[in-house]
């Protein structure tokens, strides 16, 4: 059973600001963002040189263990966005819920590239002195749905370490481009010594991360269940022989709901058609021929102009938005009769 864990602050330590707009990402709005000149109230696991310059998080390992900086403050479900920059024989990474105990310290990392290694999803336990103990690859995840259910015994068998990359639909790489499409496939490949965008989700017990706007093979969507870690700060990782960099470092609180006043143009209105989840898209058409468009989603159709009533196509049951994908992913409208 997953448990929620309420975390309520009372004043905000001044290596963060709280900015209400957009920050350095493309994905979302922070809550905080790190701007400051002094990692003074942050903590320091392990032989790295941290120091803070011009809004950059610099780490200078000592030893090729390396170590920790642990940010001041915790969260279950976050989101997490950077841009870093690995240099010389470096190795970096990122833990979420750095939980803290007697023992040591244990969560989730997303090891970032190194060499010709692609970024990585771990259960990571430390000593107190921040020497790795235990490292464990998160078992492996594909889809929307925020619970991850264990696969079962045949599929664990049949596919150990997770489907192949690029096959099916949800799986990291997508389909490959048609040979005569108009569009050229991005490059999401990590770029050694570059500036490398960073976005890392952990929501319930799915962690979810992307390199250059892309899902970096596949190996960093695992199962984080809370055996692994409930709740902790996010830290940044130093290690090998060279310097990492880490700059607009932003953090949304996704335990923390607000909704905004609504806001739409004057030239449009806006009504909500239905209150449960029962298709992915819509199509439209005019389904009466009435000379006015009507909406047709899942198993009903909106008759406008103003789509207050519906009629039901086929049977209708809902979905939970959690757990289940709708049976009515993609809408069309056709002229099935021919009668115009």
């Amino acid at each position: 059973m997953w448990k929620k864990i309420a975390y309520t602050s009372i004043a905000m330590v001044a290596t963060y600001l709280l900015l209400p707009q957009a920050g350095a990402n493309k994905n979302f709005v922070p809550d905080w963002t790190f701007q400051g000149s002094s990692l003074a109230a942050m903590r320091t696991l392990g032989s790295v040189d941290w120091r803070a310059e011009n809004g950059e998080i610099v780490g200078t390992p000592k030893t090729p263990e390396g170590g920790w900086l642990i940010l001041d403050r915790p969260f279950q479900d976050v989101q997490f966005a950077a841009t870093f920059r690995c240099t010389g024989g470096c190795r970096a990474g990122v833990m979420l819920r750095a939980q803290t105990s007697a023992d040591g310290i244990q969560g989730v990392e997303v090891a970032l590239p190194e060499g010709e290694n692609p970024a990585a999803a771990f259960a990571l336990k430390l000593d107190t002195q921040g020497h790795e103990i235990k490292r464990e690859p998160l078992s492996r995840a594909f889809g929307t749905v925020r619970f991850l259910a264990p696969p079962s015994d045949s599929a664990r068998a049949g596919q150990a370490g997770g489907p192949p990359r690029g096959k099916g639909f949800g799986r990291p790489g997508g389909p490959a481009s048609p040979a005569n499409s108009p569009y050229t496939r991005p490059d999401y490949a990590y770029r050694p010594s570059e500036w490398n965008p960073l976005e890392i989700i952990l929501d319930a017990n799915y962690l979810r991360a992307w390199i250059n706007d892309g899902p970096e093979g596949g190996s960093t969507n695992g199962q984080a269940d809370e055996e692994i870690a409930k709740y902790g700060p996010v830290a940044l990782y130093a290690g090998g022989t060279g310097e990492v960099r880490f700059k607009q470092i932003e953090l949304k609180d996704l335990g923390r709901r607000v909704i905004p006043h609504e806001e739409i143009s004057s030239r449009f209105r806006m009504q909500r058609i239905n209150d449960f989840y029962y298709g992915w898209s819509a199509a439209a058409a005019d389904i009466n021929h009435d000379g006015i468009t009507d909406i047709i989603a899942g198993p009903f159709y909106y008759l406008g102009p103003d789509y207050q009533v519906s009629r039901e196509i086929y049977p209708s049951q809902t979905s939970t938005v959690g757990t289940q994908y709708t049976p009515a992913m993609v809408n069309f409208a056709y002229d099935y009769t021919g009668d115009g």
